[in-house]
């Protein structure tokens, strides 16, 4: 099933959210800016979606409500930047030693 537009929310937890008439998504925000994983809340109507966008804190909303009253499931895993692979593009190489530096060949 697809994921339907997610629109985004000024909170430090949630990115965004979204429904699709059958369930609830959650978007939420990850470590040091990455992207954060995406949940599904088969039972969360569109009510529940108006509640939480019209919460004083759509964050506070989804961690002592939604989460405790539905049950989630993951569609989308966000990434972590600890765990995150390096491509080769984003290492510095390391510094060459300039012709000062390096040891005089041995006879």
């Amino acid at each position: 099933m697809p994921i339907p537009p997610l629109h985004p929310v000024m909170s430090s937890n949630v990115a965004a959210v979204g429904h699709d008439g059958e369930a609830l998504y959650v978007k939420f925000r990850g470590r040091d800016g990455t992207p954060g994983s995406t949940y599904r809340y088969p039972t969360a109507d569109q009510a529940v979606m108006d509640e939480m966008l019209a919460a004083p804190s759509v964050g506070r909303y989804a961690q002592t409500v939604l989460r405790r009253l539905h049950e989630g499931e993951l569609v989308v895993q966000g990434v972590d930047a600890r765990q995150q692979e390096l491509r080769p593009e984003d290492t510095i190489p390391p510094e060459q030693p300039s012709a000062d530096e390096t040891e005089p060949e041995k006879p």
